[in-house]
């Protein structure tokens, strides 16, 4: 298999994975706009918010250099998030 290209991909939440990297939305107010790398998936984080239900996400993300990990925001599972998966030629 040989990649071509890496590109933005819109899938729900509840399928995220250690190691998936996830990106800025490529589509904003004013239409198309280049997505941004955001970090790679490190560790789900269990929520323990009594006011956030159960199912929600939130994922520690590695940055790139020597920016300490961070976290991203509230999540539902059937939420839709962004992350960069390969287009390849087979």
């Amino acid at each position: 298999m040989r990649i071509l290209e890496v590109r933005p991909a819109r899938v729900k939440a509840a399928l995220v994975e250690i190691g998936d990297m996830l990106v800025s939305s490529p589509v904003g107010a004013d239409g198309p706009r280049p997505s941004r790398w955001l970090g790679k998936v490190s560790e789900h984080v269990i929520v323990e918010d009594e006011a956030v239900p159960a199912d929600w996400r939130i994922w520690r993300l590695e940055l790139v250099g020597d920016q300490a990990p961070t976290e991203t925001a509230k999540v539902p599972a059937d939420g839709w998030v962004w992350v960069h998966l390969p287009s390849a030629d087979l």
